[in-house]
């Protein structure tokens, strides 16, 4: 469909933007920014911290104390925005929902949910009374359009990749082709959360390309592939990832990069060029993500010689039903040989895991343990299975029937699940005492962790939160006391950063209530 672009008028026609963030830095929402400032829109953020609400720490009595929502709501009423945009995923759907209803209560503002969990079910989100667009797939152009239109419902029938409602009439209307060139949009804008704090410019986060080569059966990315096919893998030249990253870094000074692409080491002529201008240009260190079918010993060589500090390996899983069942080809020898040579070239190594995969049980984790326990990476991380709507594993589970007519709603609804699909507590409790010894492996002697295992030791384990111990673990890599004892630690790990971010917004909070009080 045609693009508004040559409707563009300036003047009264410009828009403010306000989008609406939870604490971590959103690459969506930077390239979303960048693309309605180069047209003179002006564009907003507001940060809600959302303490104690993640997987880490969820304390229902401390998020209601340090709840952010009516400073939030005095901020939008401030700002007066004419369009408020949530990028939410399906973790993120019912946080950003609960937010959009108690905005709705108290102003008449039009509001676009866009993000993964909106493109995989529409259908479902442009039904909730404080929506009033949806965008489905890639964002950039299509919120450009929504803010040229000056937000007019019945003006939304041909902006491709938007649902609209008009009165009681939805507007669904076709998805708009994929950029073909990256390099077209604008660098993302760094700056909108950069203005927020210090904190979110000690690490520099960057994507060089959109997409994965592997469709899993349970990653969000085969939902794009279903929309725009294979053209939806796309990726930036060497040349333009490096003056991305020279420019911002002339500007901001960071320290570390965060390649935050699915897959680093998908094309290997792009990553042999890569590695001789990364290290001759810019030659800080990073951390990157690699599938383990790609970690060979050039690869290792060639993001060695770029400075790579850390590479994180997603595994997910060995055992070889659940690699058929969900299309995964991660076998033990790949895994065996990728952590060989990331030890070789002195890069730390990190294996994330997916525990409760349908028919997965405690031997399947012990299994796990013992091939680490062997294997011996940096750290060894793990995530409960998240199912997401309009995925083949969530079919699939349908198509067996493990899964109820109330577990599919709650999924396309983005509300949580337990443990592998509804188990029992006793279930969950058998899930837990394993993933407690299968994350403190690496720090382990190997004798210790073949005793717990055959003594059924680890099974005293359970009253232990393992996603808590995890974090704990990751942030003891990152210490000093790590570099002495194992001669290797973290650069700068996810849980170090999500500290810092709880930690900034716990004080500013504080001192918010004190100040308050203290006017009073």
């Amino acid at each position: 469909m045609q693009s508004c672009l040559s409707k563009f008028k300036l003047g009264n026609s410009l828009s403010k933007i306000l989008f609406i963030s939870t604490p971590y830095e959103n690459l969506g929402i930077e390239y979303m920014s960048a693309i309605l400032k180069s047209a003179q829109h002006q564009v907003e953020l507001i940060i809600d911290p959302c303490l104690f609400l993640n997987a880490y720490q969820r304390h229902s009595f401390l998020y209601k104390l340090f709840d952010s929502r009516a400073r939030i709501l005095q901020q939008v009423k401030q700002l007066k925005p004419d369009l408020i945009c949530f990028s939410v995923m399906t973790d993120t759907y019912q946080w950003g929902l609960d937010l959009a209803v108690c905005i709705k209560r108290e102003m008449n503002v039009a509001i676009v949910f866009g993000g993964i969990h909106p493109t995989a079910v529409p259908e479902v989100v442009i039904q909730e009374g404080a929506i009033d667009y949806v965008c489905v797939g890639e964002g950039e152009g299509a919120i450009l359009d929504l803010a040229n239109r000056c937000l007019r419902p019945d003006d939304c029938r041909d902006i491709a990749n938007i649902w609209a409602k008009s009165g009681a009439q939805i507007i669904r209307n076709g998805p708009r082709a994929v950029h073909p060139d990256l390099e077209a949009l604008p660098f993302p804008d760094k700056e909108l959360y950069y203005a927020q704090s210090g904190i979110y410019s000690k690490e520099y986060f960057i994507m060089t390309s959109r997409g994965c080569r592997y469709a899993c059966a349970f990653c969000c990315n085969q939902i794009y592939l279903k929309m725009y096919g294979p053209g939806f893998l796309r990726r930036r030249s060497v040349s333009h990832v490096i003056r991305e990253l020279s420019e911002s870094r002339k500007k901001h000074g960071y320290k570390f990069v965060w390649f935050m692409d699915d897959n680093f080491a998908q094309d290997i002529h792009w990553l042999r060029e890569f590695s001789s201008e990364y290290g001759r240009r810019i030659g800080l260190p990073f951390f990157c993500y690699v599938n383990p079918r790609d970690m060979t010993d050039e690869v290792a060589r060639l993001l060695k010689a770029a400075n790579c500090h850390e590479v994180a390996m997603g595994v997910q899983t060995l055992n070889d039903s659940t690699c058929r069942l969900v299309t995964r080809d991660t076998d033990r020898i790949s895994v065996k040989a990728g952590l060989e040579v990331l030890r070789a070239n002195n890069i730390v190594s990190a294996t994330e895991n997916i525990l409760g995969f349908p028919g997965e049980n405690e031997q399947d984790i012990v299994q796990l343990i013992e091939f680490y326990n062997n294997s011996r990476p940096d750290l060894v991380m793990f995530s409960w299975l998240k199912i997401f709507p309009a995925t083949r594993i969530l079919m699939l589970l349908r198509e067996r029937h493990q899964i109820t007519d109330q577990g599919m709603e709650d999924i396309v609804h983005g509300k949580d699940r337990s443990l592998a699909l509804g188990g029992n507590f006793a279930d969950e409790r058998m899930f837990r005492s394993a993933a407690c010894l299968l994350v403190l492996v690496p720090f382990l002697p190997k004798r210790l962790v073949s005793f717990l295992l055959k003594g059924g030791v680890h099974k005293g384990f359970g009253f232990l939160n393992p996603m808590f111990l995890l974090r704990v673990l990751r942030l003891y890599k990152t210490t000093r006391l790590a570099m002495l004892i194992t001669g290797r630690r973290t650069y700068d790990a996810g849980a170090k950063i999500s500290l810092r971010i709880q930690k900034y917004f716990i004080l500013k909070k504080i001192k918010g209530f004190l100040k308050g009080r203290h006017t009073s």
